[in-house]
């Protein structure tokens, strides 16, 4: 079963839109050979609209279908279901 989880219905679960953070650490010790491990790092919130989440390029009808909002342009992250933005000052 290949089921997405959608950020409509993290906001109405109340829990965070994220993904499995995956990092590739290669590390050599006393110039010995290059070795490669696969870490699995944690979960991270994903960014709705972003190229990682599923609503990435849907049309405006394929968005009313998924109940979201066809005019929205995303940028926020869903954390425990509410929409959270980040601003870098």
């Amino acid at each position: 079963l290949n089921r997405f989880l959608l950020p409509t219905e993290c906001r109405e679960r109340g829990i965070s839109y994220k993904g499995r953070m995956i990092g590739k650490i290669m590390y050599s010790i006393n110039d010995g050979p290059v070795k490669t491990e696969i870490r699995q790092l944690g979960m991270m919130p994903i960014m709705v609209g972003s190229n990682r989440c599923h609503l990435e390029d849907l049309t405006p009808k394929q968005l009313i279908s998924k109940r979201e909002d066809p005019e929205e342009l995303g940028g926020y992250f869903i954390v425990n279901g509410i929409e959270r933005i980040i601003r870098l000052l």
